[in-house]
């Protein structure tokens, strides 16, 4: 069974000389059809197709044959690159072996698609093992030198950049559409490979995994995986843009959202996350992210048509009348919802996320004020209520003034004014329809404002429990020191829980600090404004005294029914 049958593999050179040949094998040591078949694991279909010339067998399927009948593959498999050399070059017009010309190597994708096919191939190009060779597991060893699709794709580096008189142009020619694209490296040609791979796909399979790595790989914050996967995504558009299909009904963008939601099945957070992650990878390309913000604001709108709205152009938050006097003697309007994305990119663009029109109606999460005493902070709330005094006309020579809310005040426009009123809502346990809590069972992300309708407070505001924490004016002499823009970390606290906190421990009764432990600033801090009237500022400094003054009177503690004061414990 050693020796080889008299077939020459030298002489092959098209799919129906290879089919008789590997019959020829076949019939020569005794195989039925259906015996090859079970033990390469392929239907017996497809083994009859290989012998009749309809296919050309994949090299590790081709290997387990000859390996099966006892013979040297490496001449077979040499025959079987021919082949596909000679096909290919008929089918995309171009010749798939290296052809060297006046210092330029062309080379086709057709060898190379078979390989990115299989799962764990396409794995291998994402973790860089650039070898992606099946051939090398069959064997127990290292691809030889003859064999030509590894030899040359592990030696563009040398060709491109060597600085010898060897040194070549290397250009490839694609499956899809057959497009002439020059490649500069080794790790260029292979992100193009699986480029190709995915577009030539006439099912989503490929696109589906493309966007499974993506989201895996931004959940893991693997660098050097979401590096390839960038190079891949563009490789991707760069050959969409040559055959000029980026039109909506093509795949990018508009068949690439509906891809994104399919896979992430209807998660718009996951979709939101993938999404804005492509809009920075083509952040250099207005034409793509144009096209991409636009798909993306229409599916927006489609899934969530009762808050979705385009970014206004001007600050106009809905703000809600505050009038109970539990815990104020005085009357003020609440914001109806925390400031967002698209009031910070109105009054103060550089503090907001340009061009990501999908996060308009998310809570803005104040960020890059954590130095350790906290100056930057106070600085920017000053600056923020100043920036939006003058957004909105109504400074306080009007009668009105913006400011951050007290504690009481943040009490009385949550509703939560009393020890049996822990919620918003009342006393009913938080569920996700609620709040944004980190509910079990429930993956805790940022959500945007306005959707947990039936968690308003009795006043109408929202969103006061979960998604981000709020920021409050916790001591007395806090009111004081922000006139004289003294105002200090310790001064302020937080108030609702974020979309980390336990449900459990979600009461609106707590207020947390904004530094759990030294140099650990809290994270996913959003802030609520309130307007009040000028000539209530005793009375606000007043209100704040006095519900300092029963928190001792009840021994420092307002302990909600049924459980027990948490105002200090540590949450995200």
């Amino acid at each position: 069974m050693g020796s080889e049958p008299a077939s020459d593999p030298e002489t092959i050179h098209t799919k129906a000389e290879l089919g008789i040949a590997l019959n020829a094998l076949r019939v020569r040591f005794g195989f039925s059809q259906a015996q090859v078949a079970k033990e390469v694991g392929v239907a017996k279909s497809t083994v009859s197709e290989w012998f009749s010339g309809k296919r050309i067998p994949r090299p590790y399927h081709l290997v387990s044959y000859l390996q099966q009948l006892g013979v040297p593959e490496e001449r077979w498999l040499a025959a079987r690159a021919r082949v596909e050399t000679a096909h290919s070059a008929r089918r995309y017009g171009s010749a798939i072996a290296p052809i060297h010309r006046s210092r330029l190597v062309s080379v086709g994708l057709g060898p190379w698609a078979d390989y990115h096919d299989q799962d764990q191939n396409a794995e291998d190009i994402l973790d860089g093992t650039l070898a992606v060779d099946v051939l090398r597991r069959a064997r127990g060893g290292d691809p030889k030198p003859s064999d030509s699709l590894f030899a040359f794709a592990s030696t563009i580096d040398d060709l491109v950049g060597s600085g010898t008189p060897d040194t070549a142009a290397v250009e490839v020619v694609t499956c899809y559409r057959g497009l002439t694209v020059r490649v500069e490296s080794t790790e260029e040609f292979w992100a193009l490979v699986a480029a190709d791979s995915v577009l030539r796909d006439t099912k989503d399979s490929s696109r589906q995994w493309l966007i499974n790595r993506t989201e895996k790989a931004i959940d893991a914050q693997d660098d050097t995986r979401l590096g390839r996967l960038r190079v891949v995504w563009r490789k991707v558009f760069y050959l969409l843009r040559r055959v000029r299909r980026l039109e909506r009904g093509d795949w990018p963008p508009y068949r690439l959202v509906k891809d994104v939601n399919r896979k992430l099945k209807g998660n718009f957070l996951r979709v939101r996350r993938v999404m804005l992650w492509l809009l920075e990878v083509f952040a250099d390309d207005p034409a793509v992210t144009d096209a991409l913000h636009q798909e993306l604001d229409r599916y927006a709108a489609a899934k969530f048509p009762d808050w979705w709205k385009a970014g206004s152009e001007r600050f106009d938050p809905t703000l809600v009348s505050v009038d109970r006097r539990r815990l104020c003697d005085y009357p003020f309007w609440s914001m109806c919802l925390p400031l967002t994305v698209n009031d910070m990119a109105v009054f103060w663009p550089d503090r907001a996320a340009p061009g990501n029109s999908v996060l308009d109606n998310f809570p803005y999460v104040l960020g890059g004020q954590d130095d350790e005493r906290g100056e930057a902070l106070v600085t920017f709330l000053r600056e923020l209520v100043e920036r939006c005094r003058n957004a909105t006309g109504l400074g306080s020579g009007e009668g009105w003034t913006w400011a951050v809310p007290t504690a009481p005040e943040w009490l009385e426009l949550s509703g939560c004014t009393t020890d049996d009123h822990p919620y918003p809502w009342g006393t009913e346990a938080p569920t996700p329809g609620h709040a944004n809590l980190r509910c079990q069972g429930m993956r805790p992300e940022l959500q945007p404002s306005g959707i947990h309708r039936i968690g308003s407070s009795p006043a109408g505001v929202l969103d006061c429990c979960g998604n981000v924490h709020e920021i409050v004016i916790w001591r007395p002499g806090g009111l004081v020191r922000e006139e004289r823009e003294e105002l200090a970390l310790a001064d302020l606290r937080l108030a609702g829980g974020s979309f980390r906190t336990r449900a459990e421990h979600g009461s609106c009764r707590k207020f947390r600090p904004l530094r759990p432990a030294p140099g650990a600033p809290r994270q996913n801090v959003g802030l609520r404004l309130i307007r009040y009237r000028a000539e209530d500022t005793e009375r606000r400094k007043a209100a704040l005294q006095r519900f300092h003054s029963n928190r001792r009177r009840n021994g420092g503690q307002r302990v909600p029914k049924g459980g027990t004061d948490r105002s200090t414990t540590p949450a995200s």
